[in-house]
């Protein structure tokens, strides 16, 4: 596996002691090395910018400027701009009066255009190379031309009488760095086992009565912030009879998520009123008047929470 994505297996070079060493040896070591890199480079991040590489170019001006920076293709490959370097626009004088429409790049350079920085002489050998420029390639395409993931574009520039007609455009850059994504986490209180509390409130002077609570723990999730939850409650919703209704009825309420932390939130459940006329009616208007709430609340232990987390 190689930064040419090809499948043959990867050899780690190793040495010994008393080893007579070549040129391929030591080549073929760095290689293992940068072989890796590339295959990290290309499996954990997007190719496009992942720093600098900013450009400058107003209208009407013959020349912009790239700042130094850092970059990726689809292979992996760094792209590195050590300098900012001016490049002069493009000679082109627009066709029946529009601007011609070109897209600076920046790429890897391939074998043929690495450059031969210093050679040396060799022992009883001919002179070779020892070290090589790998400078980016930086030209003008047209659009059609840029090949994805590999040409990676900086800006794009509106040519008219071989100036700029219009500031340089950035919208086509690509970010190498992985967008931040929301971090989703879910849960659940433990089946019959989820501690139910009567919710009481002071209304005119006198407590009342609103429905049921339960603090439900989020630990486990490790959010660093207060996420947005969203929570619902299962279990049975047919409550045992109580007298003058023969039969079981319906038990449900109207969820309403409070004091959220990262740790933790309360889930409260608000009940309406019961009104008996031949059928049980739910009035979501007035509040629960249950003459024993302690043994409707006693039905809530059959309850337990499902919640998510939305963190970001």
């Amino acid at each position: 596996m190689t930064g040419n994505a090809d499948s043959r297996p990867l050899e780690r070079v190793v040495f010994f002691n008393g080893q007579r060493l070549t040129a391929d040896d030591l080549t073929a070591a760095q290689d293992v090395s940068r072989d890796m890199r590339w295959l990290h480079n290309r499996s954990l991040h997007n190719w496009g910018i992942g720093l600098g590489l900013a450009v400058t170019g107003e209208k009407s001006a013959r020349e912009v400027t790239i700042g130094p920076g850092y970059a990726l293709d689809a292979l992996g490959r760094e792209i590195v701009l050590a300098a900012a370097q001016t490049v002069p626009v493009p000679p082109l004088a627009g066709e029946n009066g529009q601007p011609a429409s070109r897209d600076l790049t920046i790429a890897y350079p391939t074998a043929d255009e690495v450059e031969v920085v210093e050679t040396r002489a060799g022992i009883c050998l001919p002179q070779g190379a020892v070290r090589l420029s790998e400078a980016p390639v930086i030209q003008w395409l047209e659009p059609a031309q840029v090949r994805n993931g590999f040409d990676i574009v900086l800006a794009r520039a509106s040519i008219l009488n071989c100036q700029l007609d219009a500031p340089l455009s950035t919208t086509q850059r690509r970010n190498a760095r992985l967008a931040q994504q929301p971090y989703i986490a879910c849960g659940r209180t433990p089946e019959g086992q989820t501690i139910w509390e009567q919710w009481m409130e002071r209304v005119s002077g006198a407590d009342v009565l609103l429905g049921f609570r339960t603090r439900v723990d989020t630990s486990a999730a490790r959010f660093r912030v207060t996420p947005h939850y969203l929570a619902r409650v299962e279990g049975e919703r047919f409550a045992p009879p109580i007298p003058g209704l023969a039969n079981p009825f319906l038990l449900e309420g109207f969820t309403d998520v409070d004091d959220p932390k990262p740790d933790s939130f309360v889930l409260r459940v608000f009940m309406p009123r019961l009104s008996l006329v031949q059928t049980v009616l739910l009035n979501p208007l007035t509040f629960l008047g249950f003459q024993d709430a302690g043994r409707i609340l006693g039905q809530q232990q059959l309850w337990h929470v499902v919640w998510i987390g939305i963190e970001g």
